[in-house]
């Protein structure tokens, strides 16, 4: 029943999937960065312009972890880097680095 709901944004998430011009990464693979380092579902996602001194254009995406917070996960993308997460629970979220120290 929860991957049900999961997979009824996948028609909007493939309308924003195509990058434009000012950006190189699509939504799906800022998706799988959030989800690469922490434990949780999507349930919001956004392009929008990044605040001053952030790049030109940030996914603001929002994840339910699996303790019942919700933390944001701002994601540049041009690059496709994480730049800041919020909420409560990021400790607990946090998934290990695959091939960190």
């Amino acid at each position: 029943m929860r991957m049900r709901k999961c997979l009824n944004i996948l028609p909007f998430l493939a309308f924003l999937a195509a990058p434009t011009m000012a950006q190189d990464v699509d939504i799906m693979t800022a998706i799988e960065t959030a989800n690469a380092r922490f434990s949780g579902q999507i349930i919001a996602a956004d392009l929008g312009d990044g605040r001053e001194g952030e790049p030109d254009q940030i996914y603001s995406l929002r994840m339910l972890t699996e303790a019942g917070d919700v933390i944001e996960i701002r994601i540049d993308a041009t690059a496709g880097d994480i730049i800041e997460v919020n909420g409560r629970g990021l400790v607990e979220a946090r998934r290990p680095m695959q091939g960190g120290f």
